[in-house]
C-alpha cells in the first residue's frame, strides 16, 4: 500500500515568490540555473508530501508555520488536514517578520 501524499498548494503570494524567484535566476545566471532551482524547488515540495512534519517549527509560533531551506530560499508553509499550504517562498536573508 503506498503512503498518503498531499496535496501542496501555493497562496497567491508564494506563487508570486516563485515565479519571481526563477525569473531572476534565469535573468542573472541563466535558464540553467533557474531550471535547477526549479527542480530543487519542486524536490522539496515531493518531500513534504510524503513528510510534511519534518520541518521545523517556525520560530514565531503565533503563525502556525513549519520551514523548510531549499538553497538559498526558506519555504514556509502549514499542514492543514490533507493540505500543505506554502505561505512564502523567502530569500535566506529576507526577514519573515516583514513577509509573513
Amino acid at each position: 500500500m503506498s503512503a498518503h501524499r498531499r496535496t501542496v498548494r501555493l497562496t497567491p503570494r508564494a506563487a508570486q515568490d516563485l515565479d519571481d524567484i526563477l525569473l531572476y535566476s534565469e535573468l542573472n545566471w541563466g535558464p540553467g540555473q533557474a531550471d535547477d532551482y526549479d527542480i530543487s524547488i519542486n524536490e522539496a515540495f515531493d518531500r513534504l508530501r510524503a513528510d510534511p512534519y519534518s520541518g521545523p517549527v517556525h520560530d514565531d509560533q503565533s503563525l502556525a508555520l513549519r520551514l523548510l531551506r531549499v538553497k538559498h530560499h526558506i519555504i514556509y508553509y502549514s499542514v492543514i488536514d490533507d493540505e500543505i499550504e506554502i505561505a512564502r517562498i523567502l530569500h535566506e536573508r529576507a526577514d519573515p517578520s516583514l513577509h509573513l
